[in-house]
């Protein structure tokens, strides 16, 4: 910065002296050569005059460069300026932050030998509260121990005559379930031989119904064809299938056909029974048509 200051002075200081130098030149060549006409000396006093006029404007660029140059140093400098107030902040502030970061582990710290020592105290008031317990365990267990064996010896006793009475009980409930159950066995029975002699009626009728319908043209008993015939409410034919052959086509066609022929069958209107009859096999022989299990 102190060379920056010395420095226009200095140029200006210099520019005058050429300016000095030139001048006394051109006053020498004017008194060497005695130009005695006012028109010869003219040009002389304009060039002068002309090259004083550009040293200075010479000069004021100068002086405008310069003063350019050191308002840009000074900006240049305050920024400068600028970023080392700013550095001082953030390292103030950097500091401060790890003082207090510090402070704060030191109070950590301290907590954290206040709890360890807060935890030492209540492991060793846990560990006398053991013994202690113990202690008394040991003394309850003893006087319990007398208590118990009496009240072990009323308690078996009592579950010995509890025991005996449910027994009783127990045995008694027994028979009479057994007796229930033999009632109900006797019950179904009866029911399911009610039932199955209604189911065999209805069997019968639809085997008579069918037989009555088939007149086959063979006669030979030892050919016969099994045929499966689904049932719709009412006795409604459904389909028949053939599912055994007799060996001879039109033996078989003839017996589907007296089945179709026998629709709707007699069944049960009771739906429970009617499940019976959804899909009847039937054995069909020139001789005999004999119901099988659906």
């Amino acid at each position: 910065m102190k060379n920056s200051s010395y420095r226009l002075p200095l140029v200006i200081a210099l520019a005058l002296h050429l300016v000095l130098i030139l001048f006394m030149v051109i006053t020498s060549i004017n008194k060497q050569y005695r130009w005695e006409t006012t028109t010869a000396t003219k040009p002389i006093v304009n060039a002068t005059a002309l090259d004083t006029n550009t040293l200075n404007t010479q000069i004021q660029k100068i002086k405008s460069v310069e003063a350019e140059k050191q308002r840009k140093k000074q900006q240049h400098l305050a920024q400068i300026q600028q970023k080392a107030l700013q550095a001082k902040q953030q390292r103030l502030a950097e500091e401060k932050r790890v003082q207090e970061l510090k402070a704060n582990q030191e109070k950590i710290h301290q907590k954290q030998l206040e709890l360890a020592e807060s935890l030492k105290q209540q492991q060793e008031q846990e560990k006398l509260a053991k013994l202690q317990a113990a202690e008394l365990q040991k003394k309850v267990k003893k006087m319990r121990k007398q208590e118990l064996a009496a009240k072990q010896k009323r308690l078996q006793e009592k579950l010995l005559q509890q025991q005996i009475e449910k027994e009783s009980q127990e045995l008694s409930k027994q028979t009479d379930t057994l007796k229930n159950e033999q009632q109900q066995m006797q019950e179904k029975a009866q029911q399911a031989a009610q039932l199955q002699g209604v189911l065999d009626k209805y069997r019968a009728q639809i085997l008579q119904l069918i037989r009555s319908n088939w007149h086959p043209l063979v006669q030979d008993s030892s050919v016969f064809c099994q045929m499966i015939v689904h049932l719709g409410p009412g006795g409604v034919v459904t389909g028949v299938d053939l599912v055994k052959s007799s060996g001879d086509n039109a033996l078989d066609q003839s017996a589907k056909l007296a089945i179709y022929k026998s629709s709707p069958l007699p069944v049960p209107e009771d739906a429970s029974l009617f499940d019976q009859f959804r899909h009847l096999r039937i054995k069909m022989s020139p001789q005999d048509v004999q119901g099988m299990s659906s």
